[in-house]
């Protein structure tokens, strides 16, 4: 299911927090509907790509290092995007099989996708979406 006013939401407040205009808490604390699993997923990955002892923005000493940066920036497009998540959802459940296996059910299921390519299940589906961006539909140059 795609929720588009979430993934909307989510997208803008990633580049808000990224941009240096909302803080890490309200990026954490942003409403959204999480039945998009899309949107469930890359708002709990997000919340690894910064520090959260304290509430700041993404300048000075917090700033978001380049890496990241490309990480947010392909979440963004992703949600942007119409495609479905296609990645296992993580629960309570894959997180303890995950422990109880010693990593090798996370691995194993990222097989089913190209873990270069998150949250697009392959390069090909990135690949299409850097093409057709959704904000420059229409536009004739």
């Amino acid at each position: 299911m795609i929720d588009r006013i979430s993934r909307d939401k989510l997208a803008l407040a990633l580049r808000r927090y990224v941009s240096g205009k909302i803080t890490n808490d309200e990026l954490d604390d942003l409403e959204i509907n999480y039945q998009d699993i899309a949107v469930q997923e890359l708002h709990l990955d997000s919340w690894y790509l910064y520090d959260d002892r304290t509430e700041h923005k993404a300048t000075g000493k917090y700033r978001v290092n380049n890496e990241n940066k490309k990480k947010i920036a392909k979440f963004i497009l992703f949600l942007q995007s119409n495609q479905e998540f296609l990645w296992m959802e993580t629960s309570p459940k894959t997180i303890l099989l995950n422990i109880a296996t010693f990593g090798y059910y996370f691995k194993n299921n990222r097989k089913k996708g190209d873990f270069d390519a998150y949250p697009f299940h392959n390069h090909k589906d990135f690949e299409k979406e850097l093409l057709h961006p959704r904000f420059l539909q229409g536009i004739n140059t």
